[in-house]
């Protein structure tokens, strides 16, 4: 783990980390996908071997660059005080897909 912001680990253990990079974790969406925080959602998404990783929000022109979370391929986004957090993920130039998620 590298020295990514702590709000972005919140509700996530090192152990479920662990189980997830060993895919012994029966749910990866325990660390992947949206999460409510106590400053709004953080967004994990898994991209191995990527530099790199950006996310479309709702509403704004532009795609936010993720933080890397670990140099296994972890990154992470907290998007501050919004009610909902609409994404499109995206690596290169497809998009991976979309979800609507309450906040």
């Amino acid at each position: 783990m590298n020295d990514a912001r702590p709000i972005l680990w919140q509700g996530l253990s090192a152990g479920d980390y662990q189980r997830f990079v060993e895919r012994s974790l029966e749910d990866p969406h325990r660390v992947l996908g949206a999460h409510r925080v106590d400053d709004g959602v953080v967004l994990r998404a898994w991209r191995p071997g990527a530099s790199e990783a950006r996310v479309f929000i709702d509403g704004e022109p532009e795609p936010r660059r993720m933080q890397p979370m670990t140099d296994e391929g972890l990154f992470g986004l907290l998007v501050q005080r919004r009610r909902r957090a609409p994404w499109v993920a995206r690596r290169g130039p497809r998009a991976l897909g979309r979800r609507v998620v309450g906040a």
